[in-house]
Protein backbone atom coordinates (compact mmCIF):
# COMPACT_ATOMS: atom_id res chain seq x y z
CA UNK A 1 0.00 0.00 0.00
CA UNK A 2 3.04 2.03 1.09
CA UNK A 3 4.36 2.16 -2.67
CA UNK A 4 1.09 3.30 -4.01
CA UNK A 5 0.58 7.25 -5.67
CA UNK A 6 -1.17 9.20 -3.02
CA UNK A 7 -4.29 9.34 -5.12
CA UNK A 8 -4.60 5.83 -6.69
CA UNK A 9 -6.90 4.15 -3.70
CA UNK A 10 -9.21 6.66 -4.55
CA UNK A 11 -8.77 6.31 -8.30
CA UNK A 12 -10.00 2.64 -7.76
CA UNK A 13 -12.73 3.51 -5.49
CA UNK A 14 -13.98 6.57 -7.97
CA UNK A 15 -13.70 4.17 -10.58
CA UNK A 16 -16.08 1.18 -8.68
CA UNK A 17 -18.60 3.53 -8.38
CA UNK A 18 -18.73 3.91 -12.32
CA UNK A 19 -18.08 0.64 -13.07
CA UNK A 20 -18.99 -1.91 -9.93
CA UNK A 21 -16.05 -4.85 -10.31
CA UNK A 22 -16.59 -8.37 -9.22
CA UNK A 23 -19.40 -9.18 -6.51
CA UNK A 24 -21.50 -6.26 -7.90
CA UNK A 25 -22.04 -7.59 -11.47
CA UNK A 26 -22.87 -11.14 -10.13
CA UNK A 27 -25.22 -10.14 -7.81
CA UNK A 28 -26.80 -8.34 -11.14
CA UNK A 29 -26.36 -11.55 -12.98
CA UNK A 30 -27.95 -13.60 -10.86
CA UNK A 31 -31.31 -10.61 -10.76
CA UNK A 32 -31.35 -11.41 -14.68
CA UNK A 33 -30.64 -15.15 -14.75
CA UNK A 34 -34.04 -15.29 -12.34
CA UNK A 35 -35.80 -12.88 -14.51
CA UNK A 36 -35.30 -15.06 -17.74
CA UNK A 37 -36.23 -18.42 -16.17
CA UNK A 38 -39.63 -18.42 -16.86
CA UNK A 39 -39.22 -17.74 -20.73
CA UNK A 40 -37.07 -21.15 -21.00
CA UNK A 41 -39.81 -23.05 -18.62
CA UNK A 42 -41.37 -24.60 -21.45
CA UNK A 43 -38.40 -24.02 -24.74
CA UNK A 44 -36.24 -26.68 -25.83
CA UNK A 45 -33.01 -24.69 -25.19
CA UNK A 46 -30.75 -24.65 -21.70
CA UNK A 47 -31.95 -21.21 -20.18
CA UNK A 48 -28.85 -19.13 -19.42
CA UNK A 49 -27.03 -18.91 -16.01
CA UNK A 50 -25.71 -15.89 -14.55
CA UNK A 51 -22.48 -16.17 -16.14
CA UNK A 52 -24.02 -15.75 -19.42
CA UNK A 53 -24.98 -12.13 -18.37
CA UNK A 54 -21.83 -11.00 -16.77
CA UNK A 55 -19.28 -8.92 -19.17
CA UNK A 56 -16.47 -10.52 -20.97
CA UNK A 57 -13.53 -9.13 -18.50
CA UNK A 58 -15.64 -11.25 -15.25
CA UNK A 59 -16.13 -14.28 -17.25
CA UNK A 60 -16.04 -17.75 -15.44
CA UNK A 61 -15.54 -21.07 -16.88
CA UNK A 62 -18.65 -23.05 -16.10
CA UNK A 63 -17.51 -25.97 -13.85
CA UNK A 64 -19.74 -28.78 -12.78
CA UNK A 65 -20.94 -29.53 -9.38
CA UNK A 66 -18.86 -32.53 -9.26
CA UNK A 67 -15.59 -31.28 -10.88
CA UNK A 68 -15.34 -28.69 -8.00
CA UNK A 69 -16.16 -31.28 -4.78
CA UNK A 70 -13.12 -32.96 -6.23
CA UNK A 71 -11.49 -30.16 -6.67
CA UNK A 72 -12.22 -29.27 -3.17
CA UNK A 73 -11.49 -32.62 -1.82
CA UNK A 74 -7.94 -32.61 -3.34
CA UNK A 75 -7.11 -29.16 -2.53
CA UNK A 76 -7.97 -29.94 1.53
CA UNK A 77 -5.69 -33.10 1.43
CA UNK A 78 -2.65 -31.13 -0.15
CA UNK A 79 -3.16 -28.10 2.14
CA UNK A 80 -3.40 -30.87 4.92
CA UNK A 81 -0.28 -32.36 4.08
CA UNK A 82 1.58 -29.19 3.29
CA UNK A 83 0.79 -28.23 7.23
CA UNK A 84 2.24 -31.69 8.48
CA UNK A 85 5.11 -31.20 6.32
CA UNK A 86 5.64 -27.18 7.58
CA UNK A 87 5.49 -28.83 11.58
CA UNK A 88 7.58 -32.13 10.73
CA UNK A 89 4.27 -34.70 11.48
CA UNK A 90 5.01 -37.48 10.34
CA UNK A 91 3.09 -40.73 9.36
CA UNK A 92 -0.57 -40.89 8.46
Amino acid sequence: MQSLPAGALNQWLAWDMVEPMGERWMQTAKLLEALYLPLYARADEEPPDASDFMPDRFYRPKVSAASILKQSAESCKAMANQVKSMFGFGGK
